[in-house]
C-alpha cells in the first residue's frame, strides 16, 4: 500500500512510499513458543540434543561431536548450516542459504497508538529479502 493509505490504517507509523501491510501477521515470542514446542516434543517421546556439531551421516546414523546417533526422522535446525546439512542428505542442492539481519523497530511513544504489522517494501534488486535464493 501507498503511505497515505498506510496512515489511514494507522497514524503514527513511518514508512517511505510503500509498506507492506499484512493484517494476518502475529507477534509472538520466540522464547515461549520454543518451549512450548520443546514441552510437546519431549511428551510425545522425541529426544532433544542441543550444542551438537554435525559430522556426517550414513543412512539413517547421524555422526556428531557426541557420538553416532540412530533415527528414524531426522529435524534439521542447524541455522545457517541447515542448507550445508540438507545438502548432505540430497534435499534442495540447488539452494543456499544467505544471511541477513532483521531489526525490529519499537514504537516507544504509547503501545495503543501502533496496532498493526507495517513493513517496509524489500528492494528487489537485493534478494535478501528471500531466506533463499538458487545457487548459480
Amino acid at each position: 500500500m501507498d503511505e497515505g493509505q498506510v496512515l489511514d490504517l494507522a497514524p503514527n507509523v513511518k514508512t517511505f512510499k510503500r509498506a507492506l501491510y499484512s493484517p494476518n501477521t502475529a507477534s509472538v515470542d520466540p522464547r515461549q513458543v520454543c518451549a512450548a514446542l520443546k514441552e510437546d516434543l519431549l511428551k510425545a517421546g522425541v529426544e532433544i540434543i542441543f550444542n551438537t556439531k554435525y559430522l556426517g551421516h550414513s543412512g539413517q546414523t547421524v555422526k556428531t561431536n557426541q557420538g553416532e546417533l540412530e533415527a528414524g526422522k531426522i529435524i534439521n535446525c542447524a541455522g545457517l548450516y541447515a542448507d550445508k546439512i540438507a545438502g548432505d542428505f540430497g534435499f534442495g542442492k540447488k539452494y543456499t542459504m544467505i544471511p541477513f539481519k532483521g531489526l525490529y523497530l519499537k514504537y516507544a511513544k504509547n503501545k495503543t497508538d501502533v496496532n498493526i504489522n507495517v513493513y517496509p517494501v524489500p528492494n528487489l534488486k537485493i534478494l535478501f529479502w528471500a531466506c533463499t535464493t538458487p545457487r548459480p
